[in-house]
């Protein structure tokens, strides 16, 4: 295991730590001189990746199914490391992998769109968000809007009076900010709706069951998503911004005017790690109940992350092309 220690010098650890932390800044160890310098995925274990693999495959209560990524991926870009830029790691075994937190995040990110699509609920310009990010006196994104409203809690087996009252608080978003929205035509399909069809409708009820609200967990686990193989998955990419003057926002020396992008600002070549093209990963769910309800929420589910990983891509840099994965 190579990590930097408080003088950046590489060093070597023990075989017996833990190997997920070969690029975490604060670890510690009593080393020695390093053998070699510092190269990509030179000290993945393939015999303990091969057992870990196997008793997890094993272990999982549905069938797994592959799919391999189409262009480089990297997940946790903003992560701190030794290196300026991260990348997530198993903390025991060092190996890249996609944590399910981030699945069921895309699955859930593909599924609103999905229904914002079946009641054309529309999508802003960024010339319209960023409007909206710089002025918050302005009406919420109808996508914002939505994300909101499928989280709310409603428990259908709360006492009359109060389920009257979660009626009234989601009615407030549902009527007063969506239905109401400035950005929504006025022949769009959600203004066909009432409040109570619109929360019985089966794409609503699936999607909360799904995922879950603030009142209760989702009735379909995401769990990690791990690399078929590590032979050779780590590469290095590199990023070159341009006007890194201008885009910190730097100003000229009369500390008033900014500095606007020109091509005599040096360039400041970014190196990072990421998974090689063509790498296959194993991706499970599964769900809470045995029961066919439960057996459609999790085709669907399925569904939904598998088109997310096709058409939206995971991780960083996905406007590029990275990220996605094919079967």
């Amino acid at each position: 295991m190579k990590y930097r220690d408080n003088h950046h010098d590489l060093k070597f650890a023990d075989s017996s730590e833990a190997k997920g932390y070969w690029l975490n800044p604060n670890t510690k160890f009593n080393v020695e001189e390093p053998p070699r310098q510092l190269r990509a995925n030179d000290r993945f274990d393939n015999e303990l990746f091969k057992k870990f693999l196997s008793r997890y495959l094993g272990a999982l209560p549905e069938r797994s199914f592959p799919l391999k990524t189409r262009n480089r991926l990297i997940i946790g870009l903003g992560g701190k490391g030794t290196l300026e830029m991260g990348i997530t790691l198993h903390h025991l075994y060092g190996f890249p992998y996609i944590p399910g937190s981030a699945l069921k995040g895309l699955a859930r990110s593909y599924g609103i769109n999905i229904i914002a699509e079946m009641f054309e609920i529309p999508h802003l310009s960024g010339e319209d968000l960023l409007r909206i990010k710089e002025d918050k006196n302005l009406p919420k994104p109808p996508l914002q809007i939505l994300d909101r409203l499928l989280e709310l809690p409603l428990d259908e087996k709360a006492p009359r009076v109060q389920y009257q009252e979660q009626l009234v608080a989601i009615n407030s978003v549902f009527k007063d900010q969506l239905k109401n929205s400035p950005y929504l035509s006025s022949d769009s399909a959600i203004h066909e709706y009432s409040l109570d069809e619109f929360i019985n409708s089966d794409i609503f009820k699936g999607f909360r069951a799904i995922f879950g609200t603030m009142g209760h967990a989702g009735d379909i686990i995401f769990f990690d998503a791990f690399p078929l193989t590590i032979e050779n998955i780590i590469v290095a990419e590199i990023m070159t911004p341009h006007f890194a003057d201008f885009y910190q926002q730097k100003k000229l020396p009369n500390g008033e005017q900014p500095i606007f992008p020109s091509e005599d600002q040096s360039l400041h070549p970014l190196v990072y790690l990421a998974v090689r093209e063509g790498t296959p990963f194993a991706f499970c769910l599964s769900s809470r109940q045995k029961d066919k309800k439960d057996s459609f929420l999790l085709k669907s589910a399925k569904n939904w992350l598998y088109k997310g990983l096709r058409d939206f891509g995971l991780g960083g840099k996905t406007s590029s092309g990275m990220g996605l994965f094919s079967k």
